[in-house]
C-alpha cells in the first residue's frame, strides 16, 4: 500500500495522524485493518518528516526575515498541498519535492558519494538539474529517475537537513534519540 493510500484509508477509518516530539502518534477510534496498520507503520519515518514538515512550513509563513516584504515571503512558502497537487494527489512524491525544495540548501556542497549512483563531484550543479525535472513535473523517465535520487537523497541526508529547518524555524532539535 503506498503512503498516498494508506493515509486516505486511515482518514476515512476516522483516524488521526500527528507528530509528537520525535514520534508518529495515530489515534483512532476503532481497530484499523491490518494492511493499514502495517503500511502506516512501513512509512512512519516518512509519515513524520511529512508532519514535521508541515509545521515547518506552517513556521516560516511567521517567519519573515528583517526588512523583507511579508507578503511577498508569505507568498513564497507553498504548502505541502500545492505538491502533493503538482503530482496528481501522490503524497509520497509531493513530500518529497516539498523536502527537496525547502531543505537543498542544507545538503552537502562538497562532492559526496550516492549510494547506488556514485560519486557526485558538483552537488549544486547535480541539485539544479533534479530541481529543473521536479519543476517540469512531466511524467516519464526523467521525473523517475528525477524522485529515485532525490528518494536516495532523502536517505542519506533526510534526518540532517530536517534538523537544520527545525532548528532555524522551529527554535526545536528534533534529533532522533
Amino acid at each position: 500500500m503506498t503512503l498516498t493510500d494508506a493515509i486516505r484509508r486511515a482518514r476515512d477509518l476516522g483516524c488521526r495522524l500527528r507528530r509528537e516530539r520525535h514520534r508518529l502518534v495515530v489515534e483512532y477510534r476503532e481497530p484499523l485493518p491490518d494492511d493499514v496498520v502495517e503500511a502506516l507503520r512501513r512509512h512512519r519515518d516518512l509519515l513524520r518528516d511529512r508532519l514535521l514538515l508541515q509545521d515547518i512550513l506552517d513556521a516560516m509563513l511567521d517567519a519573515v526575515p528583517e526588512g523583507a516584504d511579508p507578503e511577498r515571503w508569505r507568498a513564497c512558502i507553498e504548502p505541502l498541498s500545492y505538491f502533493d497537487d503538482a503530482f496528481g494527489g501522490d503524497l509520497e512524491e509531493g513530500f518529497l519535492c516539498a523536502w527537496f525544495w525547502y531543505a537543498s540548501v542544507y545538503l552537502p556542497r562538497a562532492p559526496f558519494d550516492l549510494e547506488g549512483w556514485g560519486r557526485v563531484e558538483e552537488p549544486v550543479e547535480f541539485y539544479h538539474s533534479i530541481a529543473e525535472v521536479l519543476r517540469s513535473a512531466d511524467r516519464g523517465p526523467s521525473l523517475d529517475v528525477a524522485f529515485d535520487l532525490v528518494r536516495e537523497l532523502y536517505r542519506a541526508f533526510g534526518r540532517e537537513t530536517m534538523e537544520a529547518l527545525s532548528r532555524r524555524y522551529l527554535l526545536t532539535e528534533e534529533a532522533d534519540s
